[in-house]
């Protein structure tokens, strides 16, 4: 049905102003899943996408930036929104300085941290979809 990764994750995401328990918050946007995205069907474009600049394994155990996602999938928009998704479906951990050092979305300190890169995804093996 979808022919590419892009377009799965065009379908599937819904960014959104205000939170609730299915929201993700990015720190630069928050999104949560629209339709229903199945953590397989994702995993499935993931594996079929040739990457831009060099190859990536989401789910090798690596922190993985969306700086570096954004070289692979060839927009980092798209790689922070690929994240979002992928956190929402349970494949990965999320890292940003909001989760991680308590700072809120609107904290100077959280935008110029995530700006140089300190948004992060780790995939957890035990949950990963073989």
């Amino acid at each position: 049905m979808y022919d590419n990764l892009y377009q799965y994750i065009d379908a599937h995401v819904e960014r959104v102003t205000e939170a609730d328990e299915h929201t993700v918050d990015m720190v630069f946007f928050k999104l949560k899943p629209a339709g229903a995205p199945q953590a397989a069907d994702l995993k499935a474009h993931i594996a079929k996408h040739e990457g831009h600049y060099g190859a990536v394994d989401l789910f090798d155990g690596k922190e993985h930036s969306y700086l570096e996602i954004g070289g692979w999938i060839g927009d980092q928009g798209y790689a922070l929104t690929l994240m979002g998704l992928g956190t929402a479906l349970g494949l990965w951990d999320l890292l940003t300085p909001i989760n991680m050092l308590g700072l809120t979305p609107e904290d100077p300190m959280a935008q110029q941290m995530a700006g140089l890169g300190y948004v992060s995804i780790k995939a957890n093996p035990n949950r990963v979809l073989h």
